[in-house]
């Protein structure tokens, strides 16, 4: 997958994340109370790295429903990746 600094690269799968996809998602165990299934991604070359995950999302509830959201997760060169958004994507 090939990024130009600032656009954001094509969307994909989770079979398809590449390893920074998959090292930024661990930020998703800071979200407490809502559980995150990535269904699709895109990345961004910044000074650092964008990732925006497309999820299901659940309230850790029994009988919540599930619903679409959209993660943000930052990650600056040598540091821990950051959850700086979430965002529910309304029907």
């Amino acid at each position: 997958m090939t990024n130009q600094v600032g656009g954001w690269s094509s969307l994909v799968t989770p079979d398809q994340f590449t390893q920074g996809m998959k090292q930024a998602e661990e930020a998703f165990g800071t979200l407490l109370g809502v559980s995150y299934q990535p269904l699709a991604a895109q990345e961004q070359v910044v000074a650092g790295m964008n990732y925006c995950y497309f999820c299901k999302a659940q309230v850790v509830s029994p009988g919540s429903s599930a619903y679409m959201a959209r993660v943000l997760v930052y990650v600056a060169p040598g540091a821990n990746p950051v959850v700086t958004a979430v965002e529910r994507v309304l029907p």
